[in-house]
C-alpha cells in the first residue's frame, strides 16, 4: 500500500489525512493495477487460502498437514487474473461489455471477478436465486459472457443453466467451473479454456481511466428485480485503499472472509482492501459463513491462521456468542467488524466482555461502494452503538429533506435526519436510468448527494449514530416508531438472542409495533411485553405482541429479512380477520406476497359454505379487508 496509514480515532484524525489531497495519493487506476502492484511487490506472499469446511481441520494439523483445499500466492493470483482476462477477450469481451458470473465462494471468484473488470465489466450474481431472477439480471445487465458453477453436491446452481438461458438470450458464451459432470454441448470447461491463455501479461492493454465502469452490483429492491448499480475503477480502488485506514494491515495478517462474495461487502471491504495492502484472504468454503462447521469452529480457526480481521453481520455474532473459546488464542483479532445491520448495543458488550475486544460498526450500501462510516476499535472513549466517523475523502451528513425527498437544509447537531453520501466511492447511478432520480439528491451548494434513506444523527464529535430506516419506521396513527429502540430493549433480555420489530397492519391506527424474537432461553410473551413496558422509553412503542421463532428469517448475505416478516404480518391479519367470518366459508386460503406493482399484497382464495350467497359472502370479506391500507386480490368460489 501507499504508505502504511495511521488509525483514526477523531474527525481531526480524518481532516489531517485530507490534508494531502486524494489527487496527490497516486491511487491505480484501476483495480487490476492495484493487484498487480502487489504481486510485484509481494509475488511469494500468501494471497488466498481456501478451506472446504470446518470439519476436520484439527485433524489436519494433527497429521502434520495444512489441511487445506487451495492455496494462492500472489504471483499465483495475479497470473490466474491474466489467464482469465485473456480468455474473456479472446472471446470477444470490449471495454464495456458485461461478463455475468454465478458462483459461490471459490478462489476462482475472486479471480473471476478482477479479470473481468480487467477486460470489461463484470456482474456477480446472487447464485441462490431462483433460475428465473438470475436470468432477469443477467438479461438486463445484457451480459455477453456467463461463468456459472458446475455440477457440485452442495451447490445445484448448474441445474438452472438452461432456465437461466432461456430468459438472457444475449449470453453468447457459457464458461463453467468445475465440471462434475463432463462437458456438454454449449459451454466451455473452465479449466481447459484458461488454461490455453499466458498468465505472464494481459493481451490487450488494461482500463487507463479511473472513470471506466469495473462492475454491476445488484442491490435494493424488495419487490421485483434488483436494481444494477454501476461502479466504477475509482469507487473500488478508493475503498480499498481508504479502508486500510481501519484495518491498518500489516504483513502476515490474515483476513476472514465468509460473507458471499456476491455481494461487495466480501469482495470490496475484505477482499480488495487485503489484496492491495498484500494480506491473506482465508475463504471459508463455498457458502462462507453456512459452509459445514464454519461457524461452530469460527474460533478455533481465528486461533489457527492468526485472523485479524472478519466481518459479520448481528446474526453472526449472536451465535458465536454461544460458542466456548476455550484452548482458542485470539489474540490476533484486533479488528471485528460488525455491517449491514445495526447491531444491537447489548449484543457489543457481551461480545467484547466474552473475547476481550470490541467490534466496529461501520455503516455503508451498495451504490457507495459498500462503506462510508466505520467506529475503529480503537476510538477513545467508546462509542458502542455508533456506525462511527466519515472515512476520509468522503462527505456524509444528515440532512432534512422534503416530502418528496428534496433537499430542504443540513441537519443541526444531534437533529435526525436522512443519511446523503458524497464523493469518490459514489455509483456513477443505476443501470436503469429511470431510478437515479431517487437515488440522487442535490444540496444547495450543487453538490450531489447519494439519498441513503437511512436516518441518522451526528453528534458534535463527528459520530454518527443509526436511528432506522425511513421506510422501517412503524406509523402508528402519524406518530412515527423508531423499530430499533424495541429491538435494543429487547436485545437487553437475558433471554433474548435476537430481535425484529415491525408494523402489523391495523383498521384504526395504520400499524402497531410487534416484535419477533429467537430465544436463548424460556421466556413467555406476557413476560417480554413487560420488560418492554420497563425498557422501552416510549409507551407507543411498546410491542402490542411478541412473536418467538426458532430463528429470524434472514437474506443471502444475513441481514434480518424486515420484508418477509412485514409479509407475515399481513398474512396473520387477513387470517385472524377471515376468522371472523367463518360461517361463511368452508375453507380460506391467504398468502402473502411482494408484487412488483402494488407492494406487499394478500392473495386471498375462500370458498363459499353451502347456502352461502356468493356476492354476500365476498363482499363481507372486502367490508372487513378495506379498512387496511395493504393490497389484496381476493378470489371466492362457491
Amino acid at each position: 500500500m501507499m504508505g502504511a496509514p495511521s488509525i483514526i480515532g477523531s474527525l481531526a484524525d480524518v481532516e489531517a489525512i485530507e490534508s494531502i489531497p486524494l489527487s496527490e495519493r497516486e491511487l491505480p487506476r484501476s483495480t487490476y493495477e492495484a493487484i498487480e502492484a502487489t504481486a510485484k511487490a509481494r509475488p511469494d506472499a500468501l494471497a488466498i487460502r481456501y478451506i472446504e469446511s470446518g470439519e476436520g481441520w484439527r485433524a489436519g494439523f494433527d497429521a502434520g498437514k495444512t489441511g487445506l483445499s487451495c492455496d494462492l500466492t500472489y504471483h499465483e493470483f495475479f497470473g490466474r487474473i491474466n489467464q482469465i482476462a485473456n480468455l474473456l477477450h479472446a472471446l470477444g469481451v470490449r471495454r464495456g461489455d458485461v461478463v455475468s458470473m454465478v458462483l459461490p465462494n471459490l478462489p476462482e471468484t475472486y479471480c473471476v471477478m478482477w479479470a473481468g473488470e480487467a477486460a470489461g465489466v463484470i456482474n456477480p450474481v446472487n447464485y441462490l436465486l431462483g433460475a428465473e431472477q438470475i436470468g432477469q439480471i443477467i438479461a438486463s445487465a445484457q451480459s455477453k459472457v456467463l461463468i456459472i458453477m458446475g455440477e457440485h453436491d452442495e451447490c445445484d446452481v448448474f441445474g438452472k443453466l438452461d432456465a437461466i438461458r432461456a430468459q438472457a438470450s444475449c449470453i453468447e458464451h457459457v464458461i463453467v467451473v468445475g465440471l462434475g459432470g463432463g462437458e456438454g454441448t454449449g459451454y466451455l470447461d473452465f479449466e481447459e479454456a484458461v488454461g490455453a491463455h499466458s498468465a505472464a501479461s494481459l493481451d490487450f492493454e488494461p482500463p487507463a481511466s479511473p472513470d471506466t465502469i469495473s462492475a454491476l452490483f445488484q442491490t435494493g429492491g424488495t419487490t421485483g428485480l434488483p436494481k444494477l448499480a454501476k461502479h466504477s475503477h475509482r469507487n473500488e480502488v478508493y475503498l480499498g485503499w481508504v479502508l486500510n485506514y481501519l484495518y491498518h494491515f500489516k504483513p502476515g495478517d490474515t483476513a476472514l472472509v465468509g460473507l458471499p462474495l456476491f455481494h461487495c461487502n466480501a469482495m470490496i471491504s475484505s477482499g480488495l482492501t487485503a489484496f492491495m495492502a498484500g494480506a491473506t484472504v482465508l475463504m471459508t468454503g463455498i457458502h462462507g459463513y453456512r459452509s459445514r462447521g464454519i461457524l461452530d469452529n469460527l474460533f478455533q480457526l481465528i486461533s489457527a491462521y492468526n485472523v485479524m480481521t472478519f466481518s459479520g453481520v448481528p446474526t453472526i455474532y449472536a451465535r458465536l456468542l454461544q460458542l466456548p473459546t476455550e484452548g482458542c488464542d485470539l489474540s490476533s483479532l484486533r479488528q471485528p467488524v460488525c455491517g449491514a445491520a445495526p447491531m444491537p448495543v447489548q449484543l457489543f458488550h457481551d461480545f467484547e466482555s466474552k473475547i476481550g475486544v470490541r467490534v466496529s460498526e461501520g455503516y455503508g450500501l451498495t451504490e457507495a461502494t459498500v462503506c462510508s462510516t466505520a467506529c475503529p476499535t480503537q476510538v477513545d472513549p467508546p462509542r458502542i452503538g455508533s456506525i462511527g466517523l466519515r472515512l476520509p475523502y468522503t462527505d456524509v451528513k444528515a440532512a432534512v429533506l422534503d416530502m418528496d425527498g428534496n433537499y430542504v437544509r443540513d441537519c443541526d447537531i444531534d437533529e435526525i435526519g436522512t443519511i446523503l453520501v458524497s464523493g469518490p466511492s459514489i455509483t456513477p447511478g443505476y443501470t436503469d436510468e429511470s431510478k437515479n432520480a431517487a437515488l440522487f439528491v442535490v444540496d444547495e451548494a450543487g453538490t450531489k448527494w447519494i439519498n441513503t434513506g437511512d436516518l441518522a444523527r451526528q453528534d458534535a464529535d463527528g459520530f454518527f449514530w443509526l436511528t432506522g430506516r425511513s421506510k422501517e419506521l412503524i406509523i402508528r396513527g402519524g406518530h412515527n416508531i423508531d423499530p430499533k429502540m424495541i429491538e435494543e430493549a429487547l436485545a437487553a433480555h437475558p433471554a433474548v438472542n435476537l430481535a425484529a420489530a415491525v408494523g402489523r397492519p391495523d383498521p384504526d391506527v395504520g400499524e402497531v409495533p410487534v416484535a419477533y424474537v429467537d430465544l436463548l432461553g424460556e421466556a413467555s410473551e406476557a413476560e417480554l411485553i413487560e420488560w418492554c413496558r420497563a425498557h422501552v422509553g416510549e409507551r407507543a412503542a411498546v410491542p402490542k405482541a411478541i412473536v418467538t421463532l426458532d430463528a429470524l428469517p434472514v437474506t443471502g448475505v444475513g441481514k434480518i429479512d424486515k420484508p418477509t416478516l412485514n409479509l407475515m404480518e399481513i398474512q396473520y391479519v387477513v387470517t385472524q380477520e377471515l376468522a371472523n367470518l367463518g360461517h361463511l366459508f368452508k375453507n380460506t386460503h391467504v398468502e402473502a406476497f411482494a408484487d412488483t406493482k402494488l407492494g406487499n399484497t394478500a392473495n386471498i382464495q375462500t370458498t363459499c359454505a353451502d347456502g352461502v350467497d356468493l356476492g354476500v359472502a365476498d363482499q363481507a370479506v372486502r367490508n372487513l379487508l378495506d379498512r387496511f391500507s395493504f393490497c389484496y386480490v381476493l378470489e371466492t368460489r362457491p
